[in-house]
């Protein structure tokens, strides 16, 4: 036998093993990203809600009314100074990826796994301060007012 040989096909046996072993942890990570990424957005449907039910009970009338267009979609209607504007947030459960628009303001949050399982949202897709949803849900409004 060639000694060469074999330690060449060890350490070419020893790289695949490797990338096989990252893609199957890849895989792993994002569909535990994508499966815990539709609570979150749960949860930041239910804080918008509160919300906007606590502003309009405080302010005596109805200025936020949220729209649940679909599960993966959520309008809110904002009345105010006799102008009427809306908030459009929408999640896309393939990406694990929150996006907002509101008037010529965007906004997108990611869904990120840590390594002990539990998930979050992240700002501005790729960035790293972690995010949960009563600050995303108060972010959003509080553009859709801006007051």
């Amino acid at each position: 036998m060639n000694a060469w040989a074999d330690t060449m096909t060890a350490r070419i046996k020893a790289r695949q093993q490797a990338r096989q072993r990252q893609v199957r942890e890849r895989a792993e990570s994002e569909g535990g990203k994508v499966s815990k990424g539709k609570p979150l957005w749960d949860e930041v449907k239910k804080q918008i809600s509160i919300n906007c039910a606590a502003l309009n009970e405080k302010l005596g009338s109805k200025i936020l009314t949220p729209e649940l267009v679909n599960l993966n979609e959520t309008r809110v209607r904002c009345d105010f100074e006799g102008k009427h504007k809306y908030l459009s947030a929408a999640y896309n459960a393939n990406s694990a990826i929150l996006a907002w628009t509101c008037d010529n303001q965007t906004g997108s949050w990611e869904v990120m796994q840590s390594e002990d399982g539990s998930a979050y949202f992240v700002g501005n897709v790729g960035g790293a301060i972690p995010t949960h949803p009563p600050k995303i849900a108060t972010d959003m409004l509080t553009a859709l007012l801006k007051v």
